[in-house]
Order: C-alpha cells, then structure tokens, then sequence
C-alpha cells in the first residue's frame, strides 16, 4: 500500500495535480499580479483640478465725449489705436476656489521716490517751478517733484508731474502723462490726465511736451470726475479688491498684461478753475516673464508754496521797494520753511527758494 502510495503520488505530480492548499496559495499569487497588471494598463483617476474664479476691482466713472461713452467701472482698455471706453469693462483678476479666496497672483509692490533702474524701467526723479493761479486773487509759486519714467523695451515714458492744491506742500496731486503704447504704423500719441482729472489726447506728442500744454480745450477727450477710496473693499464673501481708476493694456496686468492704476481724492483747492478730485499716486503694474506681477508705486510731492500779486498795475516803486520785496519773500520762504510749507530735498528745496529769489542758506 506505501508502494502504491507513493506511486500514485508521483504519477499525480507527472499530471500537474496539486494538493488542495497549495493550488490555493497559486490562486492568490496569481489573482495578486492580475490585478497589478490591470492597474498598470488602466489611467489613474485625474487629481481635481485647481478651480479658479475671476473677479473685478475698481471704482469711478470715467466718461468720453466722441463718440459718447461712459463706463462706472473706473476701467477703460486700448486696443492698440485709442482707449475704449464701454459700460462693461472691468479690470479682472484671477482667485482661487478652495476656500481661501485668496488672490492668485499676489503684486510686488515698489515704492518710488528717487531715481534709478527698476526692472524694466528706468526712472528719473527731478524738481522743477510752476505758477498758477490763486482763488481770490494773486499767483501761486510751486516747487514740486515729477517722476520720468521710461520703459526699456518699449522705449516709452510715463511722465508724473506733482502739482500743488493750495495747501502749502499738503495735498498734492499729479498730472499723469502717458505715451501710448501705439501698433506699427499709428502716429505717437501721448495720453493725459490734468487736474481733476481731465483727460486729453495729444498726436504726435510726447509727454514732456504734452506737459507744456496748458489749452483747456484743445484734445480734450473726457473725463474722470469720481473720488475712490484709497482702500480696499469686499469684493466679495471670501476676497478682497482694490479701487481706483485701471487703464488696461493687453487685458490688464492681472491678466498677463500691464495697468495704470491711480486713486483720487477729494481736495478743498485754493487753485483757481481746478475741480475737487484728483490722483493722489501712480503705479505701473505688469507681469512679467516669470508670470509674477511687478508694481513700481508713486506719490506726488510738492517742496514749496508761495504767493505772490501782480504789482504790474501798481506805480513804480524803484530800487529800495525792490529790494524790500526780496528781504519779504526771504522771510516769507523761512516762514514757509519753519511751518511745513517747504519739503523735498535740500538741493530741491534750495532750488525752490532761489528761483524766488530767496536764499535758503548753508
């Protein structure tokens, strides 16, 4: 009976027969690396993809006379050609949906107030003199800082001249003048905001001298009458926004482009025919190689204010009641200087006083 055990136990292995556990343990090694090779061969699930919303930001009305148009965004976009205004453009901006709300592309914020190279442009800080007319009677005399800001691969320049408001060096504004950035075969034109802001468009201009233009009329193209809050406000349940006019090239900064983005203020003006709102800061914002956004910030800054009247009318009062005059305007600028009424530099303060005749001292 061994014998014909063990034979048959032989003959069962010639004929592939295992015992029962051990054909069991075969069944599980297979079914395993069945199923990782169907694994293999089947894609996996998709992770959920990252779900972006896009928002707006902005504040104020912008109107344009030919062809008639108003848009209660504070956002207008070039095309290349001529800034469109419409009643639904807005300056958009990515967020995130998962719960943050937060901003997807955080800006880089610069602060400006002295010259040099900062990325893609190259600023120049100087001082320069003006007079303007006073509420009541005389002339106002303003030093004042402007910023000459030239793109290095554009090659054009955003010109910011600070300008005064009546209120000593307090409160000042700029008037913003921008070279647009015109497609191959579009004659240069230089786009400007002045005062309250009026907006005007000058042809075969550039900044600087579309700076020395002072027409009231001539190339006025519309207008920017709202004051924005200088803050940010809910844009919605889980995000904020910022205010303030945008004009947008290429779709915006945000948006892989760039943006001129200013807020006004309401200011009491003793600056005869001036409004009430004006830009209180500037900043360029793009993105930039890298996708990440770059903003260069900048706010005016006035250096002196001084008055004068008109003695034109008035006799001749000779040699002695001139130099009585300068000896009032020196004490007047050290009054001036004492009280806040001059900032700036001390060579811009210097160059202030001396264009009054006044010596600002060692």
């Amino acid at each position: 009976m061994g014998m014909t055990t063990d034979m048959a136990g032989l003959t069962n292995r010639h004929h592939g027969t295992l015992p029962t556990r051990a054909r069991a343990r075969v069944w599980c090694v297979a079914s395993a690396w069945g199923l990782f090779l169907v694994a293999l061969c089947v894609p996996a699930a998709p992770l959920p993809a990252k779900a972006l919303l896009v928002e707006t930001e902005g504040s104020g009305i912008i109107t344009k006379t030919t062809p008639a148009a108003t848009n209660a965004n504070g956002a207008m976009v070039w095309n290349g050609q001529q800034w469109i205004v419409n009643n639904t453009w807005a300056h958009k901006f990515f967020v995130d949906d998962l719960g943050t709300g937060d901003r997807l592309k955080p800006h880089n914020v610069q602060i400006v107030n002295s010259s040099g190279t900062f990325m893609n442009y190259q600023v120049t800080r100087s001082s320069y003199q003006y007079t303007t007319g006073r509420r009541g009677g005389g002339r106002f005399r303003y030093g004042a800082v402007e910023y000459l800001i030239l793109d290095m691969v554009t090659g054009k320049s955003v010109l910011l001249r600070s300008r005064g408001s009546g209120n000593g060096t307090a409160q000042p504004y700029f008037n913003i003048y921008i070279e647009d950035d015109v497609t191959s075969g579009v004659q240069q034109q230089t786009t400007a905001l002045r005062g309250d802001p009026v907006w005007y468009t000058y042809v075969a201009t550039t900044a600087q001298e579309a700076a020395q233009i002072t027409d009231a009329q001539s190339g006025r193209t519309g207008e920017m009458p709202a004051a924005t809050d200088t803050g940010l406000v809910p844009c919605s349940a889980v995000s904020g926004c910022r205010t303030g006019y945008f004009l947008d090239v290429n779709n915006g900064s945000d948006m892989g482009g760039k943006s001129y983005h200013f807020h006004t203020e309401s200011i009491t003006s003793g600056v005869e025919d001036l409004g009430s709102s004006f830009p209180v800061d500037c900043d360029i914002e793009w993105m930039d190689a890298q996708g990440d956004l770059q903003e260069l910030r900048f706010f005016p800054e006035v250096i002196g204010e001084g008055v004068f009247f008109d003695t034109r009318a008035a006799p001749a009062l000779g040699t002695g009641a001139s130099l009585l005059t300068v000896a009032l305007l020196a004490c007047y600028g050290m009054w001036r200087l004492r009280r806040g009424r001059i900032g700036g530099t001390r060579s811009e303060t210097t160059a202030y006083l001396a264009s009054a005749g006044v010596s600002s001292g060692t």
